[in-house]
């Protein structure tokens, strides 16, 4: 009875402890859904493990839902979307199933358990759905509903909108059949369509609320609740808070609000520091694995921890919804133009898609393939190439001429640039796209002209008038070029040279070209201009225009040779470089270097021109303009670790090599204790203190212990185990403000063989088992 009971708590103890890092959700295990609500996890962090590297946002397919909610994706690959229906959708975009609710209200976003129900929201009643569409139960509510979130011990919670009294939402916990476990009232709400609450990694509840104050006046707070269902703490903010909180792993709560305030609490209710971005904040925050916060506002912002903006991104269009993260950081967010975005970790632009449709502010989501889905009218599956190209006529009037003309294709978001040259006599008059004048006061009237149009999305046309000015007509003397440096025949060791030179003409100089590039022109006519030129002999053309379209003409010949570098590429024993030895290179190229160990033995160090890049496979020398040189170091590879202790002796090796423990290991009731953490980080795994259940989690590699301080068990992979059957006052204790651990039990259960030697009290450990 009394090992029955020890079971059971040790069970019981397991899952407090997995809670915390259940609700991380960051690495999907298999039977696990891909993307269960609509913020990937219950921190609303929107980082998923999922590599977007190979898609370019090419369209794959698209259905039509008219409308709807974020969606999500079962563990299957099905995805599913709240619209006038809850559609779910097979992988390649064909439906699957569609349920309709007892309402015509239409359905919120879903989210799905961990066992695959599906639960979804159609005003007044809350369904659970099996994976083939058939009902579970319901559960009715006369109020609205927001999106659910689901814990990891099941439990459903959803927010409200008030009933008859505006302070009079809630925020209510299902079990997972359907009963009520608790609620609590948040007072009010002030909110878009998509609140939802935020489960952070201690099991606290985070939802935003509003209560009246003395004197009647509406003030917002953000709660913070116990899963227990009664109040932690709440912080008061400036204005209502209209999107979900985001949690960070160090437990950071980041939540905007409508007034473009951004705070960044503490998981003690106090505050961390806020932010004023000046433009209202309707989208929930994302976090990246770095800690690099995402914030759409009137810009994307990304911030460090400690709120320092680190760079903003402009979209077509001002306000961004709520972002999410790929695995290797890709930034995907929209703008109210209903562009989708794909923005690098620096900052920069990857590529954008234009979906069309109505603005939903949290429609995307990332599937385990890499595709992104992105909802509109349509839910619109990109994972591929860039396809979208538009057509753009372009044509010109009597009098001069467009280039290029005609019958043109245009990739999506691309700038597109034309030369519109007049006739002699001749002036710009107009340039029309799609109908529209473009003629501002500042147009020149000059030969050629340049005219971009810019982010093409559509289908276009550019028209060119010119017409007669009698003036110009009568100016026939072109004007004159002369070339100050370099001079013809000059010889050059870069691609990139500067010309300088100076025009001058009777009715004043309007452009001078340097091959096919513009020069900038000074008031007097000076210029210059950086031209790029091939190895050999270079032909530069320089064409000076006057504004009656004159034209003069020069050539100058620069010889390009290039500059010889040597790279020393070396290697010591146990491996080789390629390719070795004294290595020559143009001047300006780029040389790559790959480092390969023999076997038994591993890189040490990879040095270029004397410093260290690291134990690196392979380098590459970019835009080379001197001589170099790397050298490549082996050492031998270690296959096992051996670590080395003595009772009563803090000291310990590990493969020869000193290390110490906070506390020498001891032997109580005929085990050794001792404070493992150095042990476990010197095989290579991490061990966690949870304070709360006073419990201790080791990793290592594939294997996971949970202990606890006085319990005789322990739980390994999901097994529960004795630490040791034959003797059950053989437990985890704490001894002079240590933790000790049973090392003999904690080793073995990690793929360790442990020796003892009675003699020397001595303790090997050898990793893997020989």
């Amino acid at each position: 009875m009394k090992k029955t009971a020890v079971v059971l708590l040790t069970i019981l103890m397991l899952f407090s402890l997995l809670k915390g890092a259940l609700r991380e959700n960051v690495v999907k295990a298999d039977g696990q859904p891909i993307w269960s609500m609509f913020r990937y996890n219950a921190q609303n962090t929107g980082q998923c493990p999922y590599s977007t590297l190979n898609n370019g946002g090419g369209l794959k397919w698209k259905f039509n839902v008219n409308g709807g909610s974020a969606p999500v994706i079962g563990s299957d690959g099905t995805i599913y979307i709240g619209s006038g229906f809850l559609y779910a959708l097979n992988p390649d975009g064909t439906l699957k199933w569609k349920y309709q609710g007892d309402s015509p209200g239409g359905f919120s976003a879903p989210a799905i358990g961990y066992d695959g129900t599906i639960y979804a929201v159609e005003y007044p009643f809350f369904y659970a759905l099996n994976p083939d569409g058939t009902l579970k139960w319901k559960y009715q509510i006369d109020v609205r509903i927001f999106c659910p979130i689901i814990a990891p011990d099941g439990t459903i919670y959803f927010q409200t909108m008030p009933g008859s009294s505006m302070l009079d939402a809630y925020l209510y916990a299902l079990n997972a059949d359907g009963s009520l476990k608790w609620k609590y009232r948040t007072g009010g709400w002030a909110s878009y369509s998509d609140l939802t609450p935020s489960i952070g990694q201690d099991g606290t509840i985070y939802v935003g609320g509003v209560e009246l104050n003395e004197s009647q006046y509406n003030i917002s707070y953000l709660y913070a609740i116990k899963s227990n269902g009664t109040l932690k703490w709440k912080y008061q903010v400036d204005s209502g808070i209209w999107a979900p909180a985001a949690i960070s792993s160090d437990g950071t709560i980041y939540v905007g609000s409508w007034d473009g305030y951004f705070y960044a609490i503490n998981n003690n209710g106090t505050l961390k520091w806020k932010k004023n971005f000046y433009y209202r904040l309707l989208a929930c925050p994302a976090i990246g694995s770095d800690g690099t916060i995402y914030v759409g506002s009137d810009f994307l912002y990304a911030l460090d921890p400690d709120g320092n903006e680190k760079w903003k991104f402009k979209g077509v269009d001002t306000g961004f919804c709520s972002p999410i993260i790929s695995l290797e950081g890709t930034i995907y967010s929209m703008d109210h133009s209903c562009i989708l975005y794909a923005i690098n970790a620096d900052g920069t632009l990857k590529w954008k898609y234009k979906r069309g449709g109505n603005l939903v502010y949290n429609a995307l989501a990332i599937g385990s393939d890499g595709t992104i889905y992105v909802l509109s009218n349509d839910i619109h599956a990109l994972n591929g190439p860039c396809s979208q190209f538009f057509n753009i006529l372009a044509s010109a009037g009597p009098g001069g001429s467009i280039s290029p003309s005609g019958s043109l294709t245009a990739k999506y978001g691309e700038n597109k640039t034309f030369v519109i040259t007049p006739n002699h006599g001749y002036k710009i008059k107009d340039i029309k796209v799609n109908g529209s004048s473009q003629f501002f006061s500042f147009l020149p009237v000059i030969s050629p002209y340049t005219y971009t149009l810019n982010n093409v999305s559509s289908d276009l046309t550019i028209e060119v008038t010119f017409e007669l000015d009698e003036k110009l007509s009568l100016d026939v003397v072109p004007p004159v070029v002369s070339i100050f440096s370099p001079l013809n025949g000059t010889r050059v060791d870069t691609s990139t040279i500067k010309i300088k030179g100076k025009a001058t003409d009777n009715v004043g100089v309007v452009s001078v070209w340097v091959g096919a590039t513009k020069a900038d022109l000074a008031p007097d006519g000076a210029f210059e201009v950086a031209v790029e030129v091939v190895e050999g002999a270079n032909n530069l053309k320089v064409i000076a225009y006057d504004a009656a379209g004159n034209k003069s003409e020069t050539t100058i010949t620069i010889i390009y040779e290039k500059k010889i570098c040597t790279i020393t590429a070396s290697a010591t024993f146990g491996g080789s470089i390629s390719p070795s030895g004294n290595i020559t290179v143009n001047y300006g190229d780029s040389k790559t270097f790959t480092i390969t160990p023999n076997s038994g033995y591993k890189i040490s160090s990879v040095k270029v021109d004397g410093v260290s890049k690291g134990a690196i496979f392979s380098y590459t020398f970019t835009d080379i303009t001197s001589d170099h040189t790397i050298t490549a170091t082996f050492e031998k590879e270690i296959t096992q670790i051996v670590i080395i202790l003595h009772i009563g002796n803090p000291n310990f090796t590990v493969n020869g090599s000193p290390r110490s423990l906070d506390s020498p290991p001891i032997i109580k009731n005929g085990r050794t204790l001792l404070p493992i953490r150095a042990v476990v980080e010197a095989l290579g795994g991490t061990i966690e203190w949870i304070p709360a259940t006073k419990g201790v989690t080791v990793r290592l590699g594939s294997t996971y212990i949970g202990m606890q301080i006085g319990n005789p068990t322990a739980v390994v992979n999901g097994n529960v185990l004795y630490i040791d059957s034959s003797n059950l006052n053989v437990v985890p204790e704490i001894i002079n403000s240590r933790t000790m651990l049973p090392l003999r039990f904690v080793a073995e259960s990690l793929g360790c063989d442990v020796q003892w030697d009675g003699t020397t009290k001595t303790i090997t450990i050898t990793y893997p088992k020989p």
